[in-house]
């Protein structure tokens, strides 16, 4: 047992050092630094809560169209935020690295990757580097 949880503990110094980490907690640290990042963010939470109170509110149905409208219009700012766009995609790379790695336990311990992940075999893959 005490093998296998130096092998967890080598994977997860591994996965910290690694560079879709990295880049990943870097990018999270600039944006809660960035001041129009944070205020898109807010932006967007404040409009989501008015969306779900407005969904509550049924003697007022204008109020969910405004709101719906300004949900839209506050994920846009999002999606239209450099930083925030680079964020995304650098948590979407390190979540695809942690999948692979789930698929790879998962299919030399159960023998099933539901095709997801990683098999272990590298031919023909071409999402390692």
């Amino acid at each position: 047992m005490k093998d296998i949880l130096m092998s967890a503990t080598r994977l997860a110094e591994q996965i910290v050092n690694s560079d879709e980490y990295k880049n990943m907690r870097l990018l999270e640290r600039d944006m809660a630094n960035d001041e129009r990042a944070q205020a898109a963010q807010l932006r967007y939470r404040m409009a989501q809560q008015e969306a779900i109170e407005a969904m509550n509110d049924v003697d007022h149905p204008e109020r969910l169209k405004d709101a719906t409208l300004e949900l839209d219009a506050a994920e846009k700012a999002m999606q239209d935020d450099p930083l925030i766009a680079q964020t995304e995609e650098a948590r979407r790379q390190f979540n695809q690295l942690m999948n692979n790695v789930n698929g790879i336990l998962k299919l030399f311990i159960t023998g099933d990757s539901d095709g997801a992940g990683c098999t272990g075999s590298c031919e023909g893959c071409s999402g390692c580097d």
